[in-house]
């Protein structure tokens, strides 16, 4: 199934310019998909008359970071531990940027072509961790280029990665250059971070949990079962009730393909967001240490059980959750209500300018 079967129906009237571009995240795994289903179906929601072009591309960039962080890993394993730790004591947020320094980690490469730059627009729209170091690392001289050329730049449901002074500083010093007119936050640091920054910002929540209202899965005929996601640690030694399906989100890399490869029963590896919806919203209960495996379960009212050590899930604390309780109980009446003021927000902005 392509991505324009997925996201339905998306162009609007029959020019070839469009008004907005949405730059989709990279599938490196499949809750990026999760939030790019969630953006569009806001932005068609908002705003039904303007056309809206999805463009991919970047993972050139992706590939080639990928590459040198695996080369960087082969020459951390004959560093002691112990000498890893001092550094990161003493430089803190510094401490990243002298490892990318000392083992050649690359965030973009020389020769990729960036298909985004070749769309006429209005709006370019960013999600998910687009104020992030990492983001503006990867992409931010193409989306500098674009705003130069007078496209306005909308960040949709935007979160940070590391959540450092450093990381903050960057993002704000890019922010600066571009100029967004739209900045909607997932989290709180974020939005305290970054919402000066634009001509007009709302605190609101992340896209994933908009993916129930872009498909209602089926029922399937499994009876009861609970899904384990964990890709990020060794599966955890958990007593449960009923039959296991264990996902994995990614299998991109030779790291990830070794944990598809642990030849557990009932492995679930799949290229289709849908798939993983389905399971997790019929599941009884979700565990996982991917977060946006928990923010789709939540987002179709599954228990989850987080495990994630990620700062990201400052995301489930924007609704008044704590990611350490287990299980997180989605608190759907809350999260209606948040998303109907993203949407509210969203029209008032951009829904007007039709």
């Amino acid at each position: 199934m392509s991505i324009m079967t997925i996201f339905g129906n998306l162009e609007g009237g029959s020019s070839k310019i469009a008004d907005i571009v949405y730059f989709k995240s990279p599938w490196t795994n499949i809750g990026n998909a999760f939030i790019d289903m969630g953006a569009v179906y806001q932005l068609r929601k908002v705003a039904p008359s303007l056309r809206l072009h999805i463009i991919g591309g970047g993972l050139t960039n992706i590939i080639y970071n990928f590459y040198t962080l695996e080369k960087a890993r082969r020459v951390r394993k004959v560093v002691p531990g112990f000498i890893v730790r001092l550094v990161k004591r003493a430089l803190r947020s510094k401490a990243r940027r002298l490892r990318d320094s000392v083992l050649s980690i690359k965030y973009t490469a020389p020769w990729s072509f960036e298909l985004i730059t070749a769309i006429e627009a209005k709006y370019i729209v960013v999600a998910g961790v687009a104020l992030s170091g990492w983001f503006v690392a990867l992409y931010g001289e193409t989306i500098r280029k674009l705003c130069r050329e007078k496209r306005r730049l909308i960040v949709l449901g935007g979160g940070a990665t590391s959540y450092s002074e450093e990381e903050a500083n960057l993002v704000r010093s890019f922010l600066r250059k571009v100029k967004p007119y739209i900045i909607v936050t997932r989290d709180l640091w974020c939005y305290e971070n970054f919402s000066d920054l634009a001509e007009y910002s709302y605190n609101g929540v992340d896209c994933g949990f908009f993916v129930s209202e872009t498909w209602k899965p089926p029922l399937l005929n499994l009876g009861k079962y609970v899904v384990f996601a964990f890709d990020k640690m060794k599966e955890p030694e958990i007593r449960v009730k009923y039959p296991i399906i264990r996902v994995h989100h990614s299998f991109w890399t030779k790291k990830d393909a070794s944990v598809v490869l642990r030849r557990k029963p009932n492995t679930f590896v799949s290229d289709h967001p849908y798939d993983y919806l389905a399971l997790y919203a019929n599941a009884t209960e979700v565990y996982t240490d991917r977060v946006h495996a928990g923010v789709a379960a939540y987002a179709y009212g599954v228990p989850c059980h987080l495990y994630s050590t990620s700062p990201r899930v400052k995301l489930f604390e924007r609704l008044g959750e704590d990611p350490r309780k287990k299980p997180m109980i989605p608190n759907l009446s809350k999260l209606e209500e948040e998303k109907r003021g993203q949407l509210k927000f969203l029209s008032e902005t951009l829904g007007l300018k039709q």
